[in-house]
């Protein structure tokens, strides 16, 4: 080959050389610029993405509210920009999800309003949002579509949980209410009871008088019973001592001495029957009286408890607080005794009978007259008994016929003072059932009103305690059920775009990319003898070459994503050192690795890159991952690379950031120590077995 050719071909290989040296530096620039800047902001661009909303809803109203859950829904969304609402009826949503018009479809039922309506009543029936997504078209966007329907269930269910709160506090604020009037009416009550109370007492000592009064009634009508028998056995005597008289005055009778003792005994005893009379009314009329009033009082203290005892069985009929039995069985005693109206067939014949005496009195004052006449008659008789006879005879006459009278009205008086004491007996024993009746009454209206007490403290507390404690509105209450809540949000370490959170784990995907093919490349040059020199062809010449190139794919992967796609980060020159630092970290395992075993290690170098995808935790967390990976994950350097790419765009942490330092620079260290150590091994083993192959040919 002459000059010329091998010049020529000399420069097509160096041509060669540059434009694969310039291919392999752009490839990571390439490789993340372009994937990160497809993906850079999805989330910001949802609302290119069509979604299907349905609403089947029909409204209803209720308590004068209408209900229209859907359209107010579908209202509220046209302004919803977290995807490409589409408003449609139910069968162009379901084709176009099962086509490829729709990625997802929201539906509300029809009776959504009516079951929200419905829970009002105390009726559970959990309306429903349907939700269906094609996942199989794009899995991640059905679980984003998935939380805007999550979102639109928890703005409904606010929404329903600020009216449940504010109808249950407005109840309760109306049972405060209930409780503060039921509270005065238990005051009210109270005081009716206690007052009912007292009466009872008045009453039951009020029968106790009377009771006794009957009692002593009794007694002082049997005494003038028995007082009336004598004057009716002493009329009956002067009926018979008269018609006596009358017979020795129509004869001749030489015992004038004795006639006019007689008539002067007559005279006597006429006087002093009329003073026994005449006491005997006063003292009963004074017994009657008392009896009458004492009775009118009783039939006023009865007629007076009948009416607190009907009002208080009508105020506790509707609290069954009361021993109601207690008191109605105690109204019907009184009820029993009003019925005998005890002021008009009792107390007024006793005060009619109070009198009664009176004829009598006046009877035994004629018969007193008439017994004097008799006496001065027989007086004169002494003086003229021949002339006088016939006219004493006559007034004898006269006086037995008043006798007969008066007789016969003492026995009508004593048969109504018999008759009115047996009936004072029964008087009385009625009043001693009365009064126990009333000392049961009394027994039972303090329980009642013991138990007015306890219910009067019971509502008043309860009211205190509801005013105490019943200190928000409404309103508040609603505000709070609807957010109990609220998120503080906090971020460390904040990412802003979706690439953002990505940029790490990819940057350090394309340097392990470019790394591999800068090894490759000067594994080939090396292999084929493309570049003659002892610098290049040493050990540290390729590692210098190799670093050189390693770090202009650094810096201009650095250069797209601040320049291009504006990725941000903790400081511009730290991002661009670490870029740099990786991707020598990088070309120096691989270059440790080629050294040591050749171009062997490329295949090897990939293998582990492939390992290194799934271990290093770019993603997903590396929690989430099979065990297998999670061990793997600590022995690799992508995982440290990312770990530092991530606290270099979002917010260091000095000592993390350190020690992963660290360990890249051991990777670095034992892969270029080992590599010249186990190459050195090797020639030494290969000069080993040439020698002795040598001598076997010698």
């Amino acid at each position: 080959m002459n000059k010329t050719n091998k010049f020529t071909a000399k420069k097509s290989v160096i041509g060669i050389l540059i434009i694969s040296v310039i291919a392999v530096t752009l490839i990571p620039m390439l490789y993340s610029s372009i994937y990160l800047s497809a993906f850079w902001d999805v989330y910001g661009k949802l609302d290119n993405v069509p979604v299907a909303f349905v609403s089947m809803d029909k409204p209803i109203v209720k308590d004068n509210k209408t209900y229209n859950i859907g359209q107010d829904l579908q209202d509220n969304l046209k302004d919803n920009k977290k995807v490409q609402w589409n408003f449609v009826n139910y069968d162009d949503a379901k084709a176009g999800v099962e086509g490829n018009k729709y990625y997802a479809m929201i539906v509300i039922p029809e009776d959504f309003s009516q079951k929200i309506a419905d829970s009002k009543d105390g009726v559970f029936n959990k309306p429903e949002i349907i939700y269906e997504a094609n996942k199989g078209r794009n899995y991640i966007f059905s679980q984003i579509s998935e939380k805007v329907a999550t979102s639109i269930k928890s703005e409904i269910a606010e929404n329903i949980q600020e009216e449940t709160s504010k109808a249950l506090v407005d109840n309760l604020y109306d049972i405060k209410k209930s409780l503060g009037d039921a509270s005065d009416g238990a005051n009210k009550l109270q005081d009716g009871t206690q007052q009912l109370y007292d009466g009872s007492k008045d009453l039951s000592n009020g029968l106790i008088k009377a009771s006794n009064g009957s009692g002593e009634l009794q007694k002082g009508l049997k005494d003038a019973a028995n007082g009336e028998n004598q004057v009716y056995n002493g009329i009956n005597s002067l009926s018979i001592g008269l018609n006596q008289l009358k017979e020795g005055l129509t004869q001749k009778n030489d015992k004038v001495d004795q006639l006019v003792a007689g008539a002067k005994g007559v005279s006597d005893g006429a006087s002093s029957i009329y003073s026994k009379a005449s006491d005997a009314n006063i003292k009963l009329s004074q017994n009657l009286n008392s009896a009458a009033t004492g009775i009118k009082d009783v039939s006023s203290y009865i007629n007076t408890s009948d009416a607190l005892i009907a009002l208080v069985l009508e105020a506790y009929k509707t609290t069954g607080n009361l021993d109601v039995a207690t008191l109605m069985k105690a109204q019907a005693i009184l009820d029993g005794v009003k019925s005998k109206d005890i002021s008009s067939n009792i107390a007024y014949p006793l005060s009619q009978s109070a009198n009664s005496l009176q004829p009598l009195v006046d009877g035994l004052g004629t018969l007193k007259g008439g017994a004097k006449q008799v006496a001065d008659g027989t007086s004169e008789l002494v003086k003229g008994l021949e002339a006088s006879q016939i006219q004493a005879a006559a007034g004898v006459d006269q006086l037995i016929a008043g006798t007969s009278s008066l007789k016969d009205g003492s026995e009508q008086i004593l048969q109504g003072l018999n008759t009115a004491a047996d009936k004072t007996g029964e008087l009385s024993s009625g009043l001693s059932q009365l009064s126990n009746g009333a000392n049961t009454l009394n027994s039972g209206l303090n329980d009642a009103n013991e138990g007015s007490k306890e219910l009067k403290n019971g509502l008043n507390s309860g009211y205190t305690d509801m005013t105490n404690n019943l200190k928000f509105t409404s309103d508040n209450m609603a505000d709070f059920v609807k957010e109990p809540v609220v998120l503080n949000e906090n971020t460390i370490n904040n990412v802003e775009y979706y690439g953002e959170g990505l940029a790490p784990y990819f940057v350090s995907l394309s340097l392990w990319l470019g790394a591999m093919f800068i090894n490759l490349l000067l594994s080939l040059v090396k292999k084929f003898d493309l570049i003659k020199g002892n610098l290049f062809n040493s050990f540290l010449g390729k590692f210098v070459l190799g670093t050189v190139i390693a770090v202009v794919q650094a810096l201009l992967v650095s250069v797209v994503l601040t320049k291009g796609l504006n990725i941000h980060t903790v400081s511009m020159t730290t991002f661009f050192i670490t870029n740099m630092f990786i991707s020598v970290v990088y070309f120096s395992v691989m270059y440790g690795a080629s050294h040591a075993i050749g171009i062997v290690a490329t295949p090897i170098m990939f293998i582990i890159f492939l390992l290194q995808l799934a271990s290093s935790g770019g993603t997903f967390p590396i929690e989430t991952a099979p065990t297998f990976f999670k061990i793997i994950n600590e022995y690799i350097p992508m995982t440290y690379a990312v770990s530092i790419l991530r606290m270099v765009t979002s917010g260091i942490n000095s000592v993390v950031f350190n020690k992963d330092v660290f360990i890249l620079l051991i990777f670095m260290l034992a892969f270029l120590c080992g590599g010249l150590v186990i190459r050195a091994i090797i020639n030494t083993l290969q000069k080993e077995k040439k020698s002795n192959e040598n001598l076997k040919v010698a």
